[in-house]
């Protein structure tokens, strides 16, 4: 059995405007898909994948309900961390929240509000097994202007662009980041998009 030895970080903040007015009463990561709450999907892949140290970021108002639902993890055997976040900042801000438990790990980071399956799934967390770097998830979609899109060179990723105005690729990134930890410090040199 391998031991993973990095942190994982879901961001599940943000007010969730797009699905008013359920959301005025109750994060979205909450809300029921099916027969459970939408964060237990990301949840799952990670722990389906070995990965057993959680840091949950959200709002300071949210915080109870995540933590009445899942406790400390001990139900799933995992150990869940919680890190607030005061205002809607993005995934760099929830890297610099997480940092003080992070520390000197690895990380690896999904959005709370996706819901990924399929056999391209252990392919990508047995590329992260043995990446010597940090490793993003793509997708091809029809749409990709509604989504941050990645633009590629001959030697690989050029850029990231957040829902571009004009057609750069069709390939977008779906909320899955590998990022290793001599990485990390660029957060702080990202301007917010």
């Amino acid at each position: 059995s391998r031991k993973v030895n990095f942190y994982s970080v879901i961001m599940a903040g943000g007010l969730g405007t797009r699905l008013f007015p359920v959301t005025n009463y109750l994060n979205k990561h909450l809300l029921p898909v099916f027969d459970k709450p939408m964060i237990f999907y990301p949840l799952s892949l990670l722990i389906l994948n070995r990965i057993k140290e959680v840091i949950i970021v959200t709002s300071k108002e949210d915080i109870k309900d995540f933590k009445k639902i899942l406790k400390k993890g001990e139900n799933y055997g995992i150990k869940i961390h919680y890190a607030i976040q005061t205002k809607s900042n993005g995934i760099p801000d929830g890297l610099k929240l997480s940092s003080s438990l992070i520390k000197n790990k690895d990380v690896f980071m999904i959005l709370g509000d996706n819901i990924l399956f399929g056999s391209g799934m252990s392919t990508f967390f047995e590329h992260i097994w043995k990446s010597k770097n940090s490793v993003i998830y793509p997708y091809i979609v029809k749409d990709p202007g509604r989504y941050g899109v990645v633009e590629f060179t001959q030697k690989g990723i050029k850029n990231l662009i957040e829902k571009p105005n004009k057609f750069i690729s069709e390939w977008i990134i779906t909320g899955l980041y590998f990022i290793k930890n001599n990485d990390i410090k660029y957060v702080t040199k990202l301007k917010k998009s």
